[in-house]
């Protein structure tokens, strides 16, 4: 009673036929499980792929249409451009037209204007030669009837000459007493120079000969202003050699001018001390 009894081989058989074919069941489900797994994967990837596919050529598309509008706008943008530029061009040349018509109307402006100087001034010295002719053969039949007339007659034709020339309206008189009063300029100028000149030349002389003179004679630069009457602070030599001198180094200047020592310029040297 309490052990209990062993089970018959058939029933041990059928629990292990029943196992068998559950292992089995259990086997081809998971079989068909991989299988399906496997088949959606396989389907997912080629969804995958097509969908893939699709946005690639989809991207490629895009990248023409984008490509095509960028063509065309740089296209639309060089016509603008060149359309500018030679609207611009057009303006540039219209206003140098424009710039050129005027310029070319100054131009011939100023070439008229010209032209009209050149015959004024062409008529001016036509008449300033008949003029002159005229004066000419008038001064010579003065001069010839003057000293046709001799002695006192001739004064008076003179006289009558030089009333008609500057009674004589217009250009003739005119020039005429110009001329004369430049011509009577010239030589008072001429005359009054001579001596001004020669005063001059001797006056340099006498003061080369004198500056000579100092700059071989003296010791430096001081005694060679001291020689010439230009006392610089103690001056050059001894003490009180200017007074025993007669000037110092004055007479160089006083002899070579003909006429005793000159009188000292300037002190620099007191001048300073004062200053100081």
């Amino acid at each position: 009673m309490g052990s209990s009894s062993p089970r018959p081989p058939l029933h041990a058989s059928q629990e292990l036929e029943s196992a068998l074919r559950l292992q089995n069941h259990y086997k081809q489900r998971a079989k068909d499980a991989l299988a399906a797994a496997a088949e959606r994967e396989a389907d997912g990837a080629a969804e995958r792929d097509d969908r893939a596919s699709a946005a690639a050529a989809a991207a490629e598309e895009e990248v023409e249409e984008l490509q095509d509008e960028v063509v065309r706008l740089r296209s639309a943008a060089e016509a603008n451009l060149r359309s500018a530029a030679e609207d611009q061009f057009a303006a540039e040349l219209t206003s140098l037209s424009k710039a050129k018509a005027q310029a070319q109307r100054e131009c011939d402006a100023l070439r008229d204007l010209a032209a009209q100087a050149a015959a004024q001034h062409r008529e001016e010295l036509a008449r300033w030669v008949q003029e002159n002719a005229a004066l000419k053969a008038r001064i010579a039949s003065d001069a010839a009837a003057a000293a046709m007339g001799g002695g006192a007659g001739a004064g008076r034709g003179a006289g009558k000459t030089f009333g008609a020339l500057q009674g004589g309206g217009g250009f003739g008189g005119g020039a005429a007493a110009a001329v004369e009063r430049f011509v009577a300029a010239l030589e008072r100028r001429k005359r009054g120079l001579a001596p001004l000149v020669a005063v001059a030349a001797v006056v340099l002389l006498v003061a080369f000969v004198a500056v000579v003179r100092a700059a071989s004679s003296g010791r430096g630069g001081t005694c060679v202003l001291h020689r010439l009457g230009i006392i610089v602070g103690p001056g050059c030599g001894r003490p009180g050699g200017a007074a025993a001198g007669g000037g110092g180094g004055g007479p160089l200047l006083g002899r070579a001018g003909g006429g005793g020592s000159l009188r000292r310029l300037l002190d620099v040297g007191s001048f300073w001390e004062d200053a100081g």
